[in-house]
């Protein structure tokens, strides 16, 4: 009996030893924002699979011409770079891109963001297309909102759960809440 659990414990500890955290694999999530006085806050994720002695070069394309890199030196030590505007405009459509510099060597360009032209400043990132409710249909309010790779892009994707002003919110509440339920919408 101490010899099979003596094997037990062993094939046990061997796998353990053998697994692995499983990653999802995402880009680096450039986000490009217009923070107005002629500057742009550009931000992007350090990965897990990153070295901590890992940099970064920031580039800049307007429509087909050549990308121009923003910063001077390489950015050690932080995920995101406040571009000041000189000599250029922003009433053109800007792509921001990051390459990693790992070792002295840049590697490819992992994502991007496409600053649209003339973009107002603001401090929140607008960057999702998405159907507006029907007229007619009940105002709705935001709940839940999960994120996930739903469709394998490397790209975080948002669910967002919406309910209606005014909504009973489960069956205990109903005996008691007076008012109109109204059925609540869940997108991707």
């Amino acid at each position: 009996m101490k010899r099979i659990a003596a094997l037990i414990l062993v094939i046990f500890s061997i796998a353990m030893a053998n697994a692995q955290r499983v990653t999802d694999q995402f880009d680096r999530g450039v986000v490009a924002i217009n923070k107005g006085n002629n500057q742009v806050f550009i931000s992007w994720r350090f990965l897990a699979t990153d070295p901590d002695d890992i940099a970064f070069n920031i580039y800049r394309q307007v429509g087909s011409a050549e990308a121009v890199k923003l910063n001077t030196n390489p950015i050690t030590g932080a995920t995101n770079f406040l571009w000041n505007v000189t000599g250029t405009s922003l009433g053109t459509a800007s792509r921001f891109f990051v390459k990693p510099l790992i070792n002295g060597v840049e590697g490819v360009e992992d994502g991007a963001w496409q600053l649209k032209a003339n973009a107002p400043a603001n401090r929140i990132v607008r960057d999702f297309n998405y159907a507006a409710l029907p007229a007619g249909y009940p105002k709705m309010m935001m709940k839940f909102c999960w994120v996930g790779d739903l469709d394998g892009d490397r790209k975080f994707d948002f669910v967002i759960d919406r309910h209606g002003a005014g909504m009973i919110e489960d069956e205990e509440e109903s005996s008691s809440t007076t008012g109109t339920a109204v059925s609540s919408l869940v997108e991707a």
